[in-house]
């Protein structure tokens, strides 16, 4: 999978500027480590991205898979990150978490894909679309290489 962190980078460019949208209505609806059927419809595709629903929607694209067959399971940040190795280190492509205060405390989390060096590629609340630039509210981070958050969903990359 040597080239999936520059298509990720492709799939991620080719949605800046899509709506941003809560995958949730009601912020009570999920706590981020239980996935409902509402977060699995809402937030992971062109009509509007959250956080982790963008950084899905993207590996989707790369995996050549319908964001319907991600797993349930890994839909939230909490989830995935209890369930993926995580590194201290980024490397361009990776997928970086990120935390209000350190991982564990209560507190704001988001996701996005690393661009360059300090830039990410996030569905963005504030700017509410899709934006590459500086993320500076969120000051504790971790990255997972994408191979390693492709290899949760049990589907074959396309050639």
């Amino acid at each position: 999978m040597a080239d999936l962190p520059n298509e990720l980078l492709v799939a991620a460019r080719s949605r800046i500027g899509s709506p941003f949208r809560n995958h949730y209505e009601q912020p009570t609806l999920c706590g981020g480590s239980l996935s409902r059927p509402e977060c699995m419809r809402r937030g992971m595709n062109a009509s509007g991205y959250d956080c982790s629903g963008f950084v899905i929607a993207c590996m989707c694209d790369v995996l050549g898979m319908s964001t319907s067959r991600w797993p349930p399971g890994f839909r939230h940040l909490v989830q995935i990150a209890q369930k993926v190795v995580v590194k201290d280190n980024a490397d361009i492509g990776d997928i970086e978490l990120m935390y209000e205060r350190p991982r564990g405390q209560r507190g704001m989390l988001h996701m996005g894909i690393v661009a360059a060096d300090d830039v990410v590629i996030h569905a963005s609340s504030a700017a509410r679309k899709v934006t590459e630039g500086q993320v500076n509210a969120m000051p504790y981070r971790e990255y997972i290489a994408p191979d390693a958050l492709a290899g949760i969903t049990g589907h074959a990359r396309r050639q």
